[in-house]
């Protein structure tokens, strides 16, 4: 069977087992389409395509945010308009053994102890559950709901882009709920910012050490650090999972006390809001020559 056709016939396998929550096939479709940060034309694609086949008024600014204005269900038209708002990208990170290209390939999915995940990559469940809770909303005729102003937003993970380059006066709504929260059953009324800090210092460079008459050698030996759990920078910091950059610089540091090496390279982690777990350290060191 064509490693596609795999791909959709476990997606489909998944899908009878999540059960019959109407958002739960706009999540699998998400899952399908490559949506990294400012790589998401695809994904609003499929949301608009959504839209249009389902009689809502489809908009789009000119940062690539996307607006479905959605009318109300029958004998609910005097219900004040409520603005949802989620974000279509996801952090894209992958195990160092992964072969998956986040700009082409579609996840591969799982269902292990209960809980839905994606094998060697992240899930993008941040913010997709959001945005699929948003279609089924829409999708859904048993749903009843007054007028919608549902809103999907771009390049939230590398730098909040669609959020910061919203037209202004584009929400009719008094009321927006976003839904890219943490907790199941709770409501955030305001939230702690972010910050990046570039912290440059000028190293002092040297050659790698030369071979010795008296049979020592240097040799080149890279160390890896993997398999921990990672994990989101806001939502799991508090759970005491190891940073692999901090836990490998610390096995360095700790083995210079004993060995004399020179650090080569050393580098943990792809996204500033992921927990690294990896890092990979090349140092070398001289050993004698039998």
């Amino acid at each position: 069977m064509p490693q596609q056709s795999h791909k959709q016939q476990n997606n489909q396998n998944i899908l009878q087992q999540l059960g019959s929550l109407s958002l739960w096939p706009h999540f699998i479709k998400f899952c399908t389409i490559p949506r990294p940060s400012k790589h998401e034309a695809a994904i609003i694609n499929y949301i608009r395509q959504q839209g249009e086949q389902h009689d809502a008024i489809v908009e789009q600014d000119t940062i690539g945010n996307l607006l479905l204005r959605v009318p109300a269900s029958q004998g609910y038209e005097k219900i004040p308009t409520i603005a949802l708002q989620s974000h279509v990208d996801m952090v894209a990170q992958a195990n160092s053994q992964s072969a998956h290209n986040f700009y082409n390939d579609p996840l591969t999915l799982q269902i292990k102890n209960g809980w839905l995940s994606a094998i060697e990559t992240t899930l993008g469940a941040d913010n997709g559950i959001g945005c699929a809770a948003m279609l089924a909303l829409m999708t859904d005729n048993s749903i009843k709901h007054g007028s919608l102003e549902l809103l999907f937003t771009v390049d939230e993970e590398a730098g909040m882009g669609g959020a910061f380059g919203l037209q202004k006066g584009w929400l009719t709504a008094k009321k927006l709920l976003n839904l890219d929260t943490e907790e199941e059953g709770e409501i955030y009324i305001g939230c702690a910012g972010g910050v990046d800090i570039d912290s440059i210092q000028s190293p002092i460079w040297q050659s790698p050490p030369d071979a010795q008459e008296n049979r020592e050698k240097p040799e080149a030996i890279t160390i890896s650090l993997t398999g921990l759990l990672g994990g989101h920078s806001g939502v799991d910091i508090h759970l005491k999972r190891l940073n692999a950059n901090i836990l490998l610089a610390q096995e360095l540091l700790n083995a210079a006390q004993y060995h004399h090496f020179q650090l080569h390279s050393f580098n943990g982690g792809t996204l500033r809001n992921a927990i690294p777990r990896e890092a990979f350290a090349t140092i070398f060191i001289t050993i004698v020559v039998p």
